[in-house]
């Protein structure tokens, strides 16, 4: 190959010069890497299998190469399993995203200029032929590398060890008391069991001074040495168990104790099985630095709505990246906050096997792989602006409907059920959406003569942390609307909405959402009622109206705005020492939200 290379773009010297530093590097670090993980308990012959043929395939196949339905097929028939044939899925698209990288490449043309003492700038034909080299270069590599042979060293030397072990106690059990005196064990140097020299013999010990019989002097009995005691690991010494869902769990625990939302652990669980469906990893030791940037790759590439779906549970990694190139571009990545708060717990569940005293690889940092936020934390979601509300408002679902089965049709039938009250409540409280629809109806209390929504976690649903637990009052516009008349018919049962509960819901069970039962109908009211809602309002945005409208009336102290909301002040003091609003504070302030149906 290096005779075909044309002089204009890359001499045959400098050629065979490139691929050997990237033979020689590419050794270097196979070795050193096996070092480490052997360190950590021994080689990932999965891993070593997987990198050695993803290299081969990209230096066959181009850097394009791609895991095809007949290589799955080949490679199932030569007895490779799907957690195999996985890992090499995963391996060869982070392969061949970094060699077709623009970072990749330019690491390569300051390494070779470094190497050859180049300064001009290296015309594209250059790159390219640097860039196959390189390819074939690291192919090579693996393909040159023995396995790992760390873990069988060791079980030699551990074998040797425990077979002298073993022979010396057979040898003083079956020697009689009396011919045990001054027996010991010879000790045999690791150096003499791993084929190394034995050290030079110590110098014999001086003899003991006679002693004349005449002399009055006890001899002592001769001692009998008998095989050495063993001790049992002491009892309260833990030992963690390094599967990634385990260390979540205890992650989880921990910080139970402290206090952590019921939607907060399910978000850690999430994550870990995410993690583990992408790079498939089980162990925490074996995390490096590739899967935390193949893991934040597919985060970036993957449906928005993934997970939605009890199907989703049983995907694998290939059919949710078929998936994601059916869809428009708008529904492929998830949001840059979403992908940050994913690489926060690898980085949490990192730090916490470190504190078990489990090994991991200190150079993983998943905050260096951040995503840049594209957009400020109030453009990210749209706002109702109050003519829009009032124009949401005049729906049928408000105002008269056909039947409950055509909600959306003009008629003489005001149905006051979930889908009638959760929108307005929410514009007139600025809860979420799964706080409202999940309401039961002890949730509805009154306290001072005042009527309120007191927001914790129930049976139905979590909060999504501390200062998301909270005392609503009810708006004056909701009385007039008949909302405790609502609730006194409620009281008969348990949800203050019943209709909007999730087949086979439980509290054990809580990933199916109330607010999803009702959220098709009012999203096609609000296509209708807004001109196909080009802004992309949703019902979160009522909860950004409520919170705007509080912060524009100069006359709402920021302590209750923020106690309303849910939210918690950014300054010590608040967060330290201060109490919850009053009542009666909180309910002036909702009552200065503008009436709007």
């Amino acid at each position: 190959m290096l005779d075909s290379i044309r002089q204009e773009t890359l001499s045959p010297a400098d050629a065979s010069k490139w691929l050997r530093h990237v033979v020689t590097e590419e050794m270097a670090r196979i070795r050193k890497d096996r070092a480490l993980i052997f360190a950590d308990g021994g080689a990932d012959a999965q891993a070593d299998w997987a990198a050695a043929t993803a290299w081969r395939m990209l230096a066959t196949r181009g850097v394009n190469a791609e895991l095809e339905d007949e290589d799955r097929a080949e490679l199932a028939a030569e007895g490779r399993s799907p957690a195999e044939i996985n890992q090499l899925d995963i391996t060869l698209n982070m392969l061949g995203q970094d060699v077709r990288s623009e970072p990749r490449i330019r690491r390569m043309a300051r390494a070779f200029r470094e190497m050859t003492g180049r300064e001009e700038h290296l015309p594209a034909s250059m790159l390219l032929m640097l860039r196959k080299l390189f390819v074939e270069g690291r192919a090579a590599a693996w393909e040159q590398m023995p396995a790992d042979q760390g873990i069988e060293i060791a079980s030699e030397l551990a074998a040797l060890l425990a077979k002298d072990l073993l022979r010396h106690e057979r040898e003083v059990f079956l020697t009689p008391l009396d011919s045990r005196d001054g027996m010991r064990m010879a000790a045999v140097p690791i150096e003499q069991l791993m084929g190394a020299a034995p050290a030079e013999p110590a110098a014999p010990a001086p003899q003991a001074a006679h002693v004349t019989p005449a002399e009055d002097v006890s001899v002592p009995a001769p001692e009998v040495h008998r095989p050495a005691q063993v001790l049992p690991p002491v009892a309260d010494e833990p030992v963690f168990d390094a599967s990634i869902p385990a260390v979540i769990e205890r992650l989880i625990l921990q910080k139970s104790r402290n206090g952590i939302s019921s939607v907060t652990q399910q978000q850690y669980r999430s994550f870990g099985a995410l993690f583990g469906m992408i790079t498939g990893l089980t162990d925490v030791r074996g995390i490096r630095k590739q899967h935390v940037s193949r893991f934040r790759d597919v985060l970036q590439q993957m449906p928005k709505s993934w997970g939605k779906s009890p199907k989703d549970a049983h995907a694998t990694l290939p059919e949710m990246l078929a998936r994601a190139k059916t869809l428009p571009p708008d529904q492929v990545g998830l949001a840059p906050g979403t992908i940050n708060r994913h690489l926060d717990h690898l980085a949490q569940l990192l730090s916490h096997a470190d504190d078990d005293g489990i090994p991991v690889d200190e150079k993983v940092k998943p905050a260096k792989l951040r995503v840049k936020e594209e957009k400020r934390d109030r453009d990210k979601r749209a706002t109702f602006r109050q003519p829009e509300l009032e124009a949401l408002f005049r729906h049928t679902i408000w105002q008269g409907c056909e039947s409950i089965r055509f909600r959306n049709d003009p008629g003489e039938r005001v149905l006051k059920d979930g889908l009638y009250w959760v929108p307005i409540l929410a514009a007139y409280t600025g809860a979420r959406r799964e706080e409202l629809a999940a309401l039961v109806v002890g949730d509805v209390q009154v306290e001072e003569g005042i009527t309120f929504l007191n927001i914790v976690e129930n049976d139905n649903r979590g909060v999504k942390n501390f200062s998301s637990v909270r005392r609503v009052p009810i708006h004056d516009r909701l009385i007039e609307l008949g909302f405790l008349k609502h609730v006194e018919k409620a009281r008969k049962g348990k949800d203050l909405f019943p209709e909007l509960r999730p087949n086979n819901h439980s509290k054990a069970d809580r990933k199916k959402k109330y607010g999803d039962t009702f959220n098709y109908a009012f999203r096609k009211a609000l296509r209708l009622s807004l001109e196909g809602n080009p802004r992309k309002l949703c019902l979160h945005s009522m909860r950004h109206y409520a919170r705007d409208q509080l912060a524009l009336d100069i006359s709402v102290p920021d302590k209750v705005r923020y106690d309303l909301i849910g939210h918690e002040l950014d300054d010590v003091d608040s967060k330290t020492y201060g109490e919850a609003s009053p009542l009666k504070s909180l309910q002036e302030a909702v009552n200065k939200l503008p009436v709007v149906i």
